[in-house]
């Protein structure tokens, strides 16, 4: 009995000895992130080369890299994802950038256009501190971000609408459906 209790003792020691390392040969950055597009696979991965920067990567070829601490577009996350795209067919992928404090509950946004065979085309940016609300039309997507308090100190900011049609990003004056 005592050679039996011993061999099953050993036996979990290595069971856990085992999946430990395991989980740490595969412990992945939270925020790493992948979607399966037409164009082809669109990750978000940690940079090898910085403490916290991270690159978005189209079938493995690098689009964007960021960087906290040289505060190029922080965080990249994927906030939306639409695949029939707008009238030219093509992929949508709206990335909002996260600083990773707790000043903002939003953050900037950029518009990846995905076409196949097409190398991947980032609008400009669009620097937000609040998230914004997103409708999605067959020819253009607005983004709405409502009027809000400032976080520190006194007043508000205005609303603000952009639209990003035919490739790209503009401020506009347009009037927008309030949900």
């Amino acid at each position: 009995m005592k050679v039996f209790n011993f061999i099953l003792a050993l036996l979990l020691v290595i069971g856990f000895a085992v999946s430990f390392a395991t989980a740490q040969e595969t412990e992945k950055d939270f925020r790493e992130t992948s979607l399966t597009t037409e164009a082809g696979l669109l990750e978000i991965l940690r940079r090898k080369d910085i403490d916290f920067g991270y690159e978005v990567r189209l079938d493995g070829r690098i689009v964007l890299k960021t960087s906290v601490d040289e505060n190029i577009d922080a965080i990249p996350i994927i906030h939306t994802y639409y695949k029939r795209g707008l009238n030219d067919g093509k992929e949508i992928v709206l990335l909002e950038f996260v600083s990773g404090g707790n000043a903002c509950p939003g953050g900037g946004l950029r518009f990846l256009t995905l076409g196949r065979d097409e190398l991947p085309k980032l609008s400009e940016y669009v620097d937000a501190c609040t998230p914004p609300i997103v409708s999605w039309h067959p020819n253009k997507v607005v983004l709405f971000f409502p009027r809000h308090r400032v976080l520190r100190g006194e007043g508000f900011i205005p609303e603000e609408t952009w639209v990003f049609e035919n490739g790209q990003l503009n401020d506009s004056a347009l009037e927008v459906q309030r949900f």
